[in-house]
């Protein structure tokens, strides 16, 4: 689940908000900490809605330009773009056109993401705003 207080959907919403819907559905809250999720119940929910074929991609700065890397530890975190995968030093915009091409193949199951933190300071949201464009 990405709080959008911290993490901005660039591409495939449709299939993040289905993805979160079934992971909801699924998940147990916690007995311990009001609030939060029991976590036995979180990981077999993310495993559940990842053999669905629901896949997410995080576009990441790195000391070497942006990347596109997946967003799920059961796909080991790889990276799909970026220079150690041959793309040389991507900008954000290279990384979040690679991101919807990838996110297009099956817009159904994909979607893409970037940290808040992350986004260059032209990509941050403004308040009220609903995505951020590239400069």
């Amino acid at each position: 689940m990405l709080d959008p207080a911290h993490f901005t959907v660039v591409a495939g919403q449709n299939a993040k908000d289905a993805a979160e819907a079934i992971l909801l559905a699924r998940v147990k809250p916690s007995t311990e900490r009001p609030g939060c999720l029991e976590s036995e119940s979180l990981c077999a929910a993310q495993q559940h809605v990842h053999g669905l074929g629901f896949r997410d991609v995080e576009l990441v700065p790195t000391l070497y330009g942006w990347s596109v890397r997946s967003g799920s530890g059961l796909d080991n975190f790889s990276i799909l773009y970026g220079y150690r995968k041959g793309d040389g030093r991507m900008t954000y915009e290279q990384a979040l056109a690679k991101a919807n091409e990838w996110v297009n193949q099956n817009p159904s199951r994909r979607f893409a993401w970037v940290r808040n933190a992350s986004l260059p300071k032209e990509n941050v949201l403004a308040e009220g705003s609903e995505n951020p464009t590239p400069a």
